[in-house]
């Protein structure tokens, strides 16, 4: 996640501004969590692709500050710190200890687990630790390293992935029961990949910003049916006994590609003059894209209560975005202000 003030993007590559990107991350991985809002479960995706352009992002704006200002590794740590903590217990304090009844239970660990570490949201404990190795691969200013370290990873992942595959193979994959170093190496790649954007933000998968477009429909779609015969229909490969579920691999090889394309459209001219030419689209993007970190954090406590479940689909979804929206820009102004406290000498 990237802690900049949002804009529209401007024209000019060089000055990317991933203000729809972060917007479409924090809402893709909100969606998936929804299962028990939608009248079918598989309407609630993709957290893949929203968390994938959760790491993404992160190494993009990491290599982006670092270039700007070149600040020692404890200055940098705790800039990462102040950026995501305060919004972590503000969240906490409020749904949990506030609002909620499971803390009465808790002991000196679980207090720990939730302020501290290693918390119960998954990008928090992956990310606090990716900052380390990261701080000192960009620092090399080198970023033919870090495409090279993604490419040499995939070493491990193979391994990793041989090694997991259950001997009945995967019939109804349910990609968050796989394992999780996979999802470790994996979302240390997209980082690393981010960072190499950041030290190029003129690069381009493709010249020409239609062509890209069209790529990344072709790319979608493909994603989309593959991941639909993997996870609802149990699917095979024609004429084996081989599960398609055993074949993640290929999704996440697919996601890559998704996130590179839509790192290109969304930050491109020609979709932030067509989003800017909206006022209501331009202004929830800069809304949602400001907060992501706090969509993230508060999005399921919004979503399941006893007020939500007796609102019929598809009010229900409108209803849990507004409210989380507004959430999160309160939670998100309190946590600057906190900060900026935090921050002073």
């Amino acid at each position: 996640m990237t802690n900049h003030k949002p804009q529209l993007i401007s024209s000019a590559p060089i000055q990317r501004d991933t203000i729809i990107l972060q917007c479409l991350a924090a809402l893709l991985i909100a969606n998936s969590h929804l299962e028990g809002l939608y009248p079918h479960s598989w309407m609630a995706a993709d957290g893949l692709i929203g968390n994938s352009l959760f790491f993404f992002l992160s190494g993009y704006g990491l290599v982006r500050s670092e270039q700007k200002n070149h600040r020692p590794f404890i200055n940098y740590y705790q800039r990462r710190i102040l950026r995501i903590y305060p919004s972590l217990w503000l969240v906490i304090i409020l749904f949990q200890l506030g609002l909620g009844e499971t803390w009465r239970s808790w002991t000196t660990e679980n207090y720990v687990k939730h302020f501290i570490y290693p918390t119960e949201y998954g990008y928090i404990r992956q990310i606090m630790f990716f900052y380390i190795p990261f701080f000192f691969l960009a620092r090399w200013q080198r970023p033919r390293l870090l495409m090279g370290l993604c490419l040499g990873l995939m070493v491990p992942y193979l391994v990793r992935y041989v090694m997991v595959l259950p001997p009945g193979g995967i019939i109804h994959l349910k990609l968050g029961l796989t394992d999780s170093w996979l999802w470790d190496i994996f979302y240390f790649q997209l980082l690393l990949v981010g960072g190499f954007c950041g030290f190029h933000p003129g690069w381009r998968l493709i010249n020409r910003d239609i062509a890209a477009v069209w790529l990344l429909a072709v790319a979608l779609v493909t994603y989309v049916g593959f991941k639909f015969a993997m996870v609802v229909n149990g699917a095979f490969i024609p004429g084996t006994s081989l599960p398609l579920g055993d074949f993640f691999i290929v999704l996440n090889m697919l996601t890559i590609l998704i996130v590179l394309l839509m790192f290109q459209v969304t930050t491109s001219s020609l979709v932030a003059s067509w989003v800017g030419s909206i006022a209501p689209l331009k202004w929830f993007v800069i809304l949602a894209g400001g907060v992501t970190l706090e969509i993230y954090l508060c999005h399921e406590f919004i979503a399941y209560n006893a007020v939500m479940n007796k609102i019929p689909f598809p009010a229900n979804i409108v209803i849990w975005l507004a409210v989380t929206l507004v959430v999160s820009w309160v939670i998100g102004k309190l946590a600057r202000h906190f900060q900026r406290l935090f921050a002073k000498p």
